[in-house]
């Protein structure tokens, strides 16, 4: 693939990822916008209805495998757009489920594929078509955009069930937004492509790395036990940072509901705040990796830390204040998706030279949403057995432990970008 080097082709890629990736939001996180009110009125469990969200994460994450591998050999484009063409068909469907918890779980599962569909391919395109200055803002960009998605559709939520005194709306309009994005995708960025291989910069294929041992020369894959190494430690840290990212997030409306006696539309509109920070967060954070850290892992330990403090405090003023008790949750979920952003968008760079960027974008990304799974329903439990106080207390040792390993790891990370 040819680098776009014409400046306004290049913003309109971005603009075109950004737009994808804030409907792929749009259609993903519909339902945990409305699971609060979707618990309140179906009359179901919180564990039973988290089991939709999970099976989602369950698939999503898979998916994510799946999608990286088919990245590198078929057309991203194109696996975006069938991406886009099937969370359009699931989330038309959804709203005709009622509250049989099994059978949403079975299509929310499949929209979790569909959703898989989406970042390994796009961070493909990024990486093929841009060179690693416009790399890193692009990523920043489309970021950005994820976490305005999830800004609108709590907006749309919370508005939707003040209007329409219910959740299924939300799906209705999630669904048209992603049929009308699947053809801007295809016939827009087939566009930009075409113009790419006219008057692009050419590049070499990237085949690997040749490196001197024993006086021969090898190409260097980029799985064996040096280079993989470094992304265990890695993966295991990305496992954690999503299950703060999206457990917290789930459950945010019902924790101030139930805590704190906000109805739960008001609770819904209240975790707006999270988006809005999210934002905050990830300019900060690009600006605070690009100003004073060259190393990935040292920056996210940094991250991490601030989600660990923010919890702690939060475990001491638990009760004493909605206002906030929503700022400090805010600033956990914020600091992980800054986290996200570090470890997700730009680690996957790292092995363009490998020739296997979209398989490692979908390993690490398929981690997160490992560790979504998991809490999203651990959070139910312990909130269900125990109280909200104990779950914020896991908060804390998950943010905890998640700082100690980005830690240990900046050594054998910063031999690997000095090897690479």
């Amino acid at each position: 693939m040819k680098k776009i080097t014409d400046k306004k082709q290049i913003l309109l890629l971005t603009s075109m990822c950004i737009a994808a990736y804030l409907v792929s939001y749009l259609t993903r996180k519909n339902f945990n916008a409305v699971l609060a009110e979707f618990v309140v009125a179906e009359g179901v469990e919180k564990s039973a209805a988290s089991i939709i969200t999970v099976s989602l994460f369950i698939f999503y994450g898979v998916g994510q495998l799946l999608s990286g591998w088919l990245g590198d050999k078929l057309s991203p484009r194109k696996i975006m757009t069938f991406g886009l063409l099937l969370t359009t068909a699931v989330n038309f469907i959804m709203p005709f489920l009622g509250s049989n918890t099994a059978l949403m779980a079975v299509f929310w599962g499949i929209n979790g594929i569909a959703q898989a569909f989406m970042w390994p391919p796009m961070v493909k395109i990024m990486t093929s078509r841009f060179h690693a200055d416009e790399y890193k803002k692009a990523v920043v960009r489309v970021s950005i955009g994820s976490a305005v998605g999830t800004m609108l559709i709590y907006g749309i939520a919370a508005l939707f069930i003040k209007v329409f005194g219910q959740w299924r709306t939300v799906f209705y309009f999630a669904s048209a937004c992603g049929l009308v994005m699947a053809f801007l995708w295809e016939f827009g960025v087939r566009r930009i492509e075409e113009n790419a291989e006219k008057y692009g910069e050419e590049i070499a294929s990237p085949v690997g790395i040749d490196t001197k041992k024993n006086g021969k020369t090898e190409k260097v894959s980029g799985f064996n036990p040096f280079t993989m190494s470094p992304i265990i430690i890695i993966m295991i840290a990305i496992v954690l940072q999503g299950m703060l990212r999206d457990g917290v997030e789930s459950w945010m409306p019902s924790y101030l509901s139930e805590s704190y006696g906000i109805e739960t539309s008001g609770a819904i509109l209240s975790s707006i705040i999270l988006p809005i920070l999210t934002i905050v967060c990830m300019k900060v954070t690009s600006w605070v990796y690009n100003r004073f850290f060259t190393n990935e892992l040292t920056c996210s330990a940094v991250i991490f830390a601030v989600g660990t403090a923010a919890s702690l405090v939060l475990f001491f003023l638990h009760g004493t204040s909605a206002p906030v008790a929503i700022t400090l949750v805010a600033l956990v979920s914020s600091a992980m998706h800054g986290v996200n952003l570090i470890l997700i968008g730009m680690i996957p760079q790292k092995y363009e030279k490998y020739g296997n960027v979209s398989f490692i974008a979908g390993l690490i990304n398929f981690c997160t949403y490992i560790g979504s799974a998991i809490f999203t329903y651990g959070i139910a439990k312990i909130a269900e057995v125990w109280d909200w106080r104990v779950t914020i207390f896991s908060w804390f040792v998950i943010a905890l432990v998640g700082t100690v390993l980005c830690a240990v790891i900046i050594g054998a990370w910063k031999r690997f970008k000095d090897n690479a």
